[in-house]
């Protein structure tokens, strides 16, 4: 019987290495451990709340990372395409074309957050921010707008690249 040994040629190689690289890596977008309100409830436990809702408090759902995942995701495929044919041509590293990604995503659900408008505030919430603003609490301007009255929510909102575990 004949044996075949292939050897990896240059292009070969670089494949290789880059399919490697790639692998190692992973972009996560969204509320990480340091994110807390000023009480020390994590930012992501509230995020969650307000992704899903919950009914048996009468909370509405005010998604905004499904939704955006669902309109943007042909965006951010794209983006991995020219950042990963980077990697292949060795001009762009792995971990700058999972940067780009997550800001690109951390970007669009930002916006989506700051562009929420539905459903509304119920009327006790709006008056308990201004009872807020009357106790001295800096209260923004978009006072009956969702989710962005102390701003945590949107100005904690990352990504980060990391390898795989």
């Amino acid at each position: 019987m004949t044996k075949v040994k292939r050897t990896l040629g240059p292009g070969g190689a670089r494949l290789y290495n880059a399919l490697k690289q790639i692998d190692s890596k992973v972009a996560k977008v969204g509320w990480f451990e340091s994110s807390k309100y000023e009480n020390g409830t994590p930012v992501a436990y509230v995020a969650a709340i307000h992704e899903y809702g919950v009914p048996e408090k009468n909370i509405p759902t005010r998604a905004t990372m499904r939704p955006t995942l669902q309109a943007q995701r042909a965006q951010w495929v794209s983006l991995a395409q020219a950042g990963l044919t980077g990697v292949f041509r060795g001009t762009e590293t792995t971990s700058t074309a999972m940067e780009k990604i997550g800001a690109k995503a951390a970007g669009d659900i930002r916006k989506a957050i700051s562009q929420l408008h539905m459903p509304p505030l119920k009327v006790k919430t709006v008056k308990a921010r201004l009872r807020g603003k009357k106790q001295g609490r800096v209260v923004s301007l978009t006072i009956a707008k969702p989710l962005v009255d102390s701003g945590v929510l949107l100005n904690t909102l990352t990504h980060l690249v990391e390898n795989k575990s």
